[in-house]
C-alpha cells in the first residue's frame, strides 16, 4: 500500500534537482513494515540538500498527532508540522498558558503504582498541561503510553510557597 500523502509533511518546496532525491527517500520510507501507521516530518534544510544527501525523517505514532489535532483543532498536516518544525512547543506554550491562566489550561498529574511503591517525590509524577481531563487521560495513557495508572488528577501548583 503506497504511503498515504496526507500522512507526510516537507519543511519546504524541493529545487528540481531534488524531486528524485525525494521521490527515492518517500519509497524507502513507504517499503518499511508499519509505515502506513506513521506520520513522518520530512526536513530537508533550509537550502539545497547538498552532495551529502542529508535529509532528516522524523516518524511519529498515530496518537501523538490525533492528540495535538483535538488539542489545537488543527488539521493532521498542521500537527505533523507543528510537531516536526517546532517539537517540544506544544507542552512549553500549554505550560506558559497554565502559568498565565490562560484560555482555562489545567495541570494534570498521573499517579502510577510505581511512584507509591518507590515512594517518589510527587514533583517527580508525569504531568501534563491541556483543557480538560479527557484529553489527559487520553496522553498518559495512548502518547505517553503510561503503564500502572492509579489516577490522574487536576492540580494547581501556582501557588505553592
Amino acid at each position: 500500500m503506497p504511503l498515504d500523502p496526507k500522512r507526510v509533511v516537507v519543511n519546504r518546496l524541493p529545487f528540481n534537482g531534488e524531486y528524485p532525491l525525494l521521490s527515492e527517500l518517500v519509497k524507502t520510507i513507504d517499503e518499511k513494515e508499519g509505515s502506513e501507521h506513521g506520520y513522518y516530518y520530512i526536513d530537508m534544510g533550509k537550502t539545497k540538500v547538498s552532495g551529502t544527501k542529508q535529509i532528516l525523517v522524523t516518524r511519529f505514532a498515530e496518537n501523538i498527532i490525533l492528540w495535538l489535532c483535538d488539542l489545537f483543532k488543527i488539521t493532521v498536516k498542521q500537527a505533523i508540522y507543528l510537531e516536526g518544525a517546532f517539537s517540544g512547543l506544544i507542552f512549553e506554550y500549554y505550560m506558559l498558558l497554565y502559568d498565565l491562566e490562560i484560555d482555562g489550561v489545567s495541570r494534570y498529574v498521573c499517579l502510577t503504582d510505581e511512584a507509591l511503591i518507590e515512594n517518589l517525590d510527587p514533583i517527580l509524577y508525569p504531568e501534563v498541561f491541556c483543557e480538560t481531563l479527557d484529553q489527559a487521560q487520553f496522553y498518559f495513557i495512548n502518547v505517553a503510553v503510561i503503564n500502572n495508572i492509579i489516577d490522574i488528577y487536576e492540580e494547581d501548583d501556582r501557588y505553592d510557597d
